[in-house]
């Protein structure tokens, strides 16, 4: 609805420390896929680089000429081609004018962009995954921050095959499918393990929103106009069948939706007042402005429930 320079940015981390970009976790539309950036320091470029000294900024500003270069030259050969060679470059054009004019915009304000920009330092490019998911939510704040983006998606850990990401930050050297099945290592149970991993999430939420709640913006702080959703990449078990999904929301969005405090469960599946995960985006959807009485498809098994419109318990 209110688009950033980048509209969305996804950062996450792998089982796979050599991973620089994957197909894990977000979509543009159908069948468009957003990349994950598990590099913290190739994402700090991405983002920053327009902004930073020395090497960094002779790089953006380079990828800045090459993008010109690039426009005008497919414009170029787009004269010297008959109709039907020139169908597909228009396509190339397209995407070369975005990625040129989102340069350009991060070149205007790289003042702005420079004020907020975190320092890059070890953990940027560190195996430790810890270090690296660390790395990401300082990065995310800062892009919320400077208005590089109004949202963003961290990933950690999510989507076979990159799930099985083992937190040896925390002491923990089993990976994820491991902890799934109820796997034990060093006198942790899997429960136990679990819980550390959720509490070093919580951790990183709660210093996100610290860092928003002291941004003014409005009447309020920049945290009062942001909505955090946290969930599980597995729904209710490790081999789920996704009939149950816990989500926690935190931050009011403007106060367009319940101010918190509250727990909600809805019936099983199939039962009568049942509600599915379409139905919570399309709460998100109205609480930013732009209703939507149906999101995604609907569940053809639960064809005499209502799969339609907000979670009114959750819409103030």
């Amino acid at each position: 609805m209110h688009p950033g320079i980048f509209p969305i940015i996804n950062l996450g981390i792998s089982q796979n420390p050599a991973d620089t970009v994957i197909y894990n976790a977000s979509c543009w539309a159908p069948g468009k896929k957003l990349p994950t950036h598990c590099r913290p320091d190739s994402a700090f470029g991405m983002l920053f680089g327009s902004a930073a000294t020395g090497d960094r900024t002779h790089d953006a500003l380079a990828q800045r000429d090459l993008l010109d270069y690039l426009a005008a030259d497919i414009r170029r050969v787009e004269r010297g081609l008959g109709g039907i060679d020139r169908g597909t470059l228009p396509s190339y054009l397209a995407a070369c004018e975005s990625l040129r004019h989102r340069q350009n915009r991060l070149v205007e304000v790289r003042d702005q962009i420079a004020e907020v920009a975190p320092i890059p330092d070890d953990k940027y490019q560190s195996l430790v995954e810890t270090d690296r998911l660390d790395a990401h939510f300082e990065l995310v704040a800062a892009a919320l921050i400077s208005g590089v983006t109004n949202v963003a998606t961290i990933a950690s850990g999510v989507g076979d095959p990159y799930f099985n990401v083992r937190f040896r930050g925390l002491g923990i050297e089993v990976g994820k499918h491991a902890i799934g099945h109820h796997g034990s290592f060093g006198g942790l149970t899997s429960e136990e393990m679990a819980t550390r991993i959720r509490r070093f999430h919580f951790q990183l939420i709660a210093r996100l929103m610290q860092q928003l709640d002291s941004v003014p913006e409005r009447d309020g702080t920049m945290l009062d106009n942001t909505v955090i959703v946290y969930l599980s990449d597995a729904a209710e078990a490790h081999h789920s069948s996704c009939w149950e999904w816990p989500f926690v929301l935190l931050g009011k969005l403007g106060s367009r939706h319940h101010p918190g405090g509250a727990y909600l469960a809805y019936p099983g599946y199939g039962k009568q007042g049942h509600r599915t995960i379409n139905n919570l985006y399309c709460t998100l959807l109205q609480a930013a402005g732009a209703p939507c009485n149906q999101f995604g498809h609907v569940d053809p098994q639960l064809n005499d429930l209502d799969q339609t419109g907000p979670l009114v318990e959750l819409i103030v």
